[in-house]
């Protein structure tokens, strides 16, 4: 903060046609004299989703992250994916099944690998 003092840092995200909104509270609601703004924009890998059946009643969602290619390119084959299961599912499955979330996200994940490294082999 100026001069030494203590302070808080505020950040807001916010959709750009609220800027003007935001920035009008942050003055009428505080004592800054002061706001800084900027565009942020977001980089993705790119994505899918596999389906995963735990039992024949329970199946987990787990999104697959594909790393960019070694040109630079956004394109998948760069490296080893990335998984992710989802969360809300996980916790159903859970339920279901009697396990703990991260052990069922942990099972989810393992199968869902195996299952991009068969459709790999068969491609």
């Amino acid at each position: 903060m100026k001069k030494g003092r203590q302070g808080f840092r505020v950040e807001v995200v916010a959709p750009e046609a609220l800027v003007e909104r935001v920035t009008a509270a942050l003055f009428r609601h505080s004592t800054t004299a002061g706001v800084r703004r900027w565009v942020a924009e977001r980089a993705t890998l790119p994505r899918r989703q596999v389906i995963v059946q735990l039992s024949p009643e329970v199946s987990v969602r787990v999104k697959v992250l594909e790393p960019p290619d070694p040109g630079g390119g956004r394109e998948g084959g760069g490296g080893s994916i990335r998984l992710k299961s989802e969360y809300d599912d996980v916790l159903v499955a859970a339920r279901a099944l009697g396990k703990p979330p991260l052990e069922v996200a942990r099972i989810a994940e393992r199968d869902a690998e195996q299952l991009v490294a068969q459709s790999k082999e068969r491609s």
